[in-house]
């Protein structure tokens, strides 16, 4: 047997080119994107974990860059194929933002040919109810392409190829085209969260409201399907029209006054010594939260909880939304990219897409922190672009920076020529031109100083870089341990 040869079956089963992996028949297949979608539509605490994903992630700045430095003539062509999409940038990535429920969003990339050169024209979202069939390689199990429901638009045009698709997968898991929803272990919480809320609007209605209760005349006829028995029921009906609840009580038989139709209300009491059913929902509305580590959205909403608590929770959920901005960017990066470049005959190699960290960073620690270090950086217009990023300052390029600087430079220098020349202490020039030289008095000591300084602040940021990858793969370790998990905690 060659040492190439694929060895080994994921375990993903199919069944009609549909991945049939799950234990949940609500969660296969078609029923499992009309669940996902009843829970986007109709959950609050998911309509909150949605907006929660994506106003931050729409916030990021995106950037194309090249090992070959920013004079990469290939970077020009990405920026101009981007420019030239017939939708925004954001509006490609709100698109996207549905893989984390779904567990995948795909689109398909179509090109046009403009000045010779071929470019994105549109990213063309693809919705997950249209998925036919998904096509396998029984070689290797690779992807191989798509095929929609017939449609009046798509009926004719048979597979989508892989090669002009964009997936992104919220977990790349035994190959699954439709990669796992992260809202699957929420699954359980909504089902039971959503019928206790049924059952609490039924309770209260039939507890505060009473059932109405009518009772015939003395030897009414009450024959099921006859006119007093429809008659009757009618009544109870009307009265209340959204459960239409009510009891038909038999016609009394005896003597005494019973010769007229009685309507009355059952009522329980006002429903006192009842559980709080507003608690069992929360409860369950919280473990929803809590499987994207989303619970800070109800923090303080049952008056607990420190703001450091808040502040903790915030800052993990923060490394959720920079995992998820790394999906879009690797995906984007290994697939989009190299497939613009070949169709224009260019080497992809060293080409990514970057994007600037999620979420909100906090200015006063970063103040304190430049205020330590400025002394020993050297502080450029790239630099002020960044930070102008992230204190959401008003943007400037590079170039506008640069030309500020000369502006003021010349304007001070311009101010410092017409002042008098008594305000400017004497100078000596031979002082001034030994100095200038390469052997100054303390030439050898200024050296020494700068080797020693250059030597510990590369020490400092390289012991920081390190600590920063360690809690970044351990953060992410953590994630995927995290997301993972298929229990249902009580």
């Amino acid at each position: 047997m060659a040492i190439t040869n694929d060895l080994g079956w994921s375990g993903l089963e199919t069944r009609y080119g549909r991945p049939s992996d799950d234990f949940l028949t609500e969660w296969t297949g078609d029923n499992k994107v009309k669940k996902i979608t009843e829970m986007l539509k109709n959950s609050a605490p998911v309509g909150a974990l949605r907006m929660a994903i994506e106003m931050p992630v729409r916030q990021i700045d995106w950037t194309f860059s090249s090992e070959d430095g920013d004079d990469d003539p290939r970077l020009d062509l990405l920026r101009e194929s981007l420019a030239n999409l017939s939708h925004s940038w954001n509006d490609h990535i709100v698109s996207a933002l549905l893989f984390p429920h779904y567990g995948w969003s795909m689109f398909t990339l179509n090109y046009e040919r403009v000045g010779g050169r071929l470019l994105w024209r549109k990213f063309k979202e693809l919705g997950q109810e249209t998925v036919w069939e998904w096509h396998f390689d029984m070689s290797d199990g690779g992807l191989l392409g798509l095929t929609q429901k017939p449609h009046l638009v798509a009926t004719s045009q048979g597979m989508i190829p892989i090669e002009r698709m964009l997936i992104y997968r919220f977990r790349y898991n035994r190959n699954h085209p439709e990669g796992e929803s992260m809202l699957r272990p929420a699954y359980i919480p909504y089902y039971f969260a959503s019928n206790m809320q049924q059952t609490e609007a039924i309770s209260l209605e039939r507890i505060f409201s009473g059932m109405p209760v009518i009772t015939p005349p003395m030897n009414t006829d009450m024959t099921v399907g006859g006119t007093n028995y429809n008659a009757a029921h009618a009544t109870v009906r009307n009265i209340r029209n959204d459960e239409q609840a009510g009891v038909v009580m038999p016609a009394p038989v005896g003597e005494g006054e019973n010769d007229a139709w009685k309507l009355e209300l059952l009522s329980t009491g006002g429903g006192t010594g009842l559980p709080n059913m507003g608690d069992v929902i929360s409860r369950y509305e919280k473990r929803i939260l809590t499987t994207a580590l989303a619970q800070f959205i109800i923090l303080g909403q049952d008056k607990v909880g420190a703001l450091s608590l808040s502040t903790d929770q915030t800052n993990f959920f923060q490394l959720a939304l920079n995992a998820v901005a790394d999906i879009i960017a690797e995906t984007f990066t290994r697939f989009a990219i190299p497939r613009l470049m070949e169709l224009n005959g260019l080497d992809a190699a060293g080409l990514q897409l970057d994007h600037s960290p999620a979420g909100d960073t906090d200015l006063g620690e970063l103040g304190e922190f430049l205020q330590k270090v400025m002394p020993n950086l050297t502080w450029d217009a790239g630099d002020e672009v960044w930070l102008r990023s992230v204190a959401n300052l008003p943007d400037k390029t590079v170039e506008q920076v640069e030309e500020q600087r000369l502006e003021r430079a010349e304007a001070a220098a311009a101010i410092r020529a017409t002042q008098p020349a008594q305000l400017f202490p004497p100078r000596d020039d031979n002082a001034a031109e030994l100095f200038v030289s390469d052997n100054a008095p303390d030439d050898d000591e200024r050296r020494k100083n700068e080797s020693m300084w250059k030597r510990e602040v590369s020490k400092f940021f390289a012991g920081q870089k390190g600590r920063v990858e360690r809690a970044s793969a351990k953060a992410r370790r953590d994630l995927r341990q995290f997301f993972s998990s298929e229990e249902v905690g009580e």
